[in-house]
């Protein structure tokens, strides 16, 4: 995945900051215990006077330097397991006076034998797709905000919270379920709401989902393509944990778009990325619209979610001037 400029800054700054906070926390806990056991301020003193003998066996080429070397390693190491011994005694923690670094693996470098680490490597991927998704028109919604009331019928209602019940699912068990699921139905039925409680849901979990509308992704990879803005925004929607593309079909018909879409769901789906999709087309006009191999993509590689009643939008702008100055509000 190809990460922006600012995201690296960020992530740079963010490592940086990680290993000043241990490193400082680490002082303390040294000056506490110097103050508490003056004999381990002495015993690390040693240890690091045997390594300046050591060097000056090595530089002055003694013909013992092996032995004496490791004559040296030996006592470092008897003396700080009498330190880690003596600390574990007072802290409970025989390891209390090394740093604590958030990733133990790069001691909070952010490299590893000359490679990001992948802690660094996660923090640049999302602060890209953050990046993104500020531009996103989409807002984030709780699934606890869902009301299944606003279906027709009981029938439907009790599908929907059977769906609601199943994306809930798909939240908890993810990244480890990579399902794709194509939601499609009429304008105003909760495709776009559902999608940002799915966002949300993920976010709260610590996972960046990048969401916004095909229109958006579209035009700015268009933009990028042809050098009118800066960035790669259809390498970060391939490479994204989860990509939600709203409003699919609302779109400008281009053929350059197909190509895009195409490369985006199809490289998606040979990698094994989920990726939700809404669209207010059924599997009909998402056949006449698109070419077959986006269409086959769709049909084929989606658990479709049908959404069907009243335009929801409409029937809450209906109750609400049917209750002006909140008169016949049963909260008041």
């Amino acid at each position: 995945m190809k990460y922006t400029h600012n995201a690296i800054v960020r992530a740079e700054e963010i490592v940086s900051e990680r290993r000043n906070a241990a490193l400082e926390e680490a002082e303390k806990r040294e000056k506490y215990i110097f103050e508490k056991l003056p004999e381990v301020r002495q015993m690390r003193e040693q240890v690091a006077n045997s390594y300046q003998s050591l060097i000056r066996v090595i530089a002055f080429r003694d013909p013992d330097a092996a032995k004496k070397a490791e004559l040296i390693k030996e006592k470092n190491l008897r003396t700080q397991e009498n330190i880690r011994l003596l600390v574990g005694q007072l802290t409970g923690d025989p390891n209390f006076l090394e740093p604590q670094y958030t990733c133990p693996k790069c001691r909070d470098t952010g490299i590893i034998e000359g490679e990001r680490c992948s802690c660094i490597l996660e923090l640049m991927k999302n602060f890209t797709v953050q990046e993104l998704n500020t531009r996103s028109a989409i807002a984030l919604h709780d699934f606890s905000e869902f009301r299944a009331e606003f279906y027709e019928g009981t029938d439907m209602q009790n599908k929907m919270r059977r769906w609601v019940d199943f994306l809930c699912n798909y939240c908890l068990n993810f990244p480890e379920d990579k399902r794709s699921i194509l939601m499609m139905g009429g304008t105003g039925l909760g495709k776009t709401f559902l999608s940002g409680c799915v966002a949300k849901a993920l976010a709260d979990r610590g996972y960046e989902a990048a969401f916004g509308s095909a229109f958006d992704f579209l035009r700015r990879i268009e933009d990028e393509q042809f050098g009118r803005s800066e960035g790669d925004t259809l390498d970060s929607l391939i490479n994204a944990e989860l990509l939600i593309i709203d409003d699919l079909g609302a779109e400008q018909q281009k053929s350059v778009y197909e190509t895009y879409l195409y490369n985006i769901i199809n490289s998606r789906v040979n990698l094994r990325r989920p990726t939700i999709i809404s669209t207010n087309l059924d599997t009909k006009q998402l056949e006449q619209r698109y070419h077959e191999r986006i269409a086959s993509r769709l049909m084929g590689c989606f658990i479709p979610i049908v959404f069907m009643g009243r335009d929801i939008r409409q029937q809450i702008a209906r109750q609400r001037f049917a209750r002006p100055n909140g008169a016949n509000n049963p909260d008041q």
